[in-house]
């Protein structure tokens, strides 16, 4: 069945290959977790599913082990041995965060409990149409055209609203509040363009073979194009958000409350990519705190930008009933968008 699955291959354009690379499918099996009635799930195949990774040693189907309290010791020790060897998997889902995020979005206890993984993200199986690539939006990127009044530096074209200049904001919080702007603009954008395509599929593109699989579809008599599925999510990706902290780290230590680095001075530093800017390069580089180093000015300013994110993706219905929803992962988009973004405060 491994070798069965890695055998299939999508072929994607040249953009999309850059965007995901590996041409995964993203197939997913999910093992451990709990019942109904929220005892251990965790059986016979469980072990052997791990005994199938370690065999074949293949990039697909991916793993994911659900964690929870009362979760046998034998299965962890297990997949930490198959985690060890290095092939990526078995991923571990925590239930007692994850089962929570279930009921806030609707289902019953017993339909979050036996929720499963698609690629990361999770959903209630046999009830849930979830389009997780809506869209992404590029974090880093926010935060230059912040500094610019929404224009790219590399084009001088006006891609995001007028939000003012680096030079002009004189405290963090008004550069905090241009960056949530461009970020707002971006979900806005991508939340236009996406009910766009989900009209269009509802309209000639219906899946009835697909929808009558999926709960309340037959009973409605509706497509889940049409918003037949039980619960309906359409998910807005945020990419960059360690690049965008380090960046606006950087400018709050050494622009605002350091002075060291001048804001017009790093604009040009920027749109030159540092070509003759090495002090600062360097002073950005070893100066400037940065995220996962338990240092609360970054840490911090990381959930900002992710909580900030989550509220405005929230806000947004999507057309079949349900609504956007925010995650937080690059599949391989990081690459892709480092080439169109420049460089960065954070220097990344």
């Amino acid at each position: 069945l491994w070798i069965k699955c890695t055998s299939m291959i999508k072929l994607r354009d040249e953009k999309s290959s850059k965007a995901f690379a590996g041409f995964p499918l993203f197939q997913n099996i999910t093992i451990g977790g709990v019942t109904a009635s929220g005892a251990d799930a965790t059986n016979e195949l469980s072990y052997l599913m791990l005994d199938a990774v370690a065999e074949a040693r293949t990039s697909q189907p991916s793993v994911s082990l659900r964690y929870h309290d009362k979760i046998p010791r034998r299965i962890m020790t297990r997949a930490a041995e198959v985690i060890r060897m290095g092939i990526g998997y078995p991923a571990i889902m925590n239930d007692n965060a994850i089962v929570p995020k279930h009921l806030i979005r609707g289902a019953t206890l017993a339909e979050a409990r036996d929720y499963c993984t698609n690629c990361v993200e999770t959903d209630v199986p046999g009830c849930t149409d979830s389009r997780a690539h809506s869209g992404y939006v590029n974090f880093p990127k926010c935060l230059l055209l912040a500094l610019n009044d929404g224009k790219d530096l590399s084009t001088g074209k006006q891609v995001g609203p007028q939000t003012g200049t680096l030079a002009s904001f004189g405290n963090f919080d008004n550069l905090m509040t241009a960056y949530q702007a461009q970020v707002r603009a971006a979900v806005e954008a991508i939340v236009a363009a996406y009910d766009i395509v989900d009209a269009a599929h509802a309209a000639v593109a219906p899946e009835p073979f697909l929808s009558s699989l999926l709960n309340d579809c037959i009973s409605t008599g509706t497509t889940r194009q049409q918003g037949g599925a039980r619960y309906n999510f359409s998910g807005i990706f945020g990419v960059g958000l360690s690049s965008a902290a380090d960046g606006l780290a950087a400018l709050k230590t050494l622009v605002v409350e350091q002075g060291r680095i001048k804001g017009e001075d790093l604009l040009k530093g920027l749109d030159s990519n540092f070509a003759e800017a090495e002090f600062m390069r360097q002073m950005l580089l070893k100066k400037a705190p940065k995220f996962g180093n338990d240092d609360d000015t970054v840490d911090l300013l990381a959930c900002e930008i992710a909580s900030g994110f989550a509220r405005t993706v929230t806000q947004f219905p999507c057309k079949r009933g349900g609504f956007y929803i925010p995650e937080l992962h690059s599949v391989a988009t990081h690459v892709l968008f480092g080439e169109m973004t420049g460089a960065t405060p954070d220097l990344s």
